[in-house]
């Protein structure tokens, strides 16, 4: 029997929690446009989400 060796990889990952209690927020079209465009952020958590986060996040007018 060959001898084995054990292969650790590692991911390394970044997330947001996006909330919705605060008074000075971008629109949410603009939350999703901007993590679609200017980051590498492909998750999201949502705390209290709304109809318009959620619409906007699948591109739903």
């Amino acid at each position: 029997m060959a001898p084995s060796a054990e292969v650790a990889l590692s991911v390394m990952a970044v997330g947001i929690n996006y909330g919705a209690n605060a008074n000075n927020l971008l629109p949410p079209k603009d939350v999703v446009a901007f993590l679609a465009t200017h980051t590498t952020i492909d998750r999201v958590q949502l705390f209290n989400a709304n109809p318009t986060f959620i619409s906007a996040s699948f591109g739903v007018a």
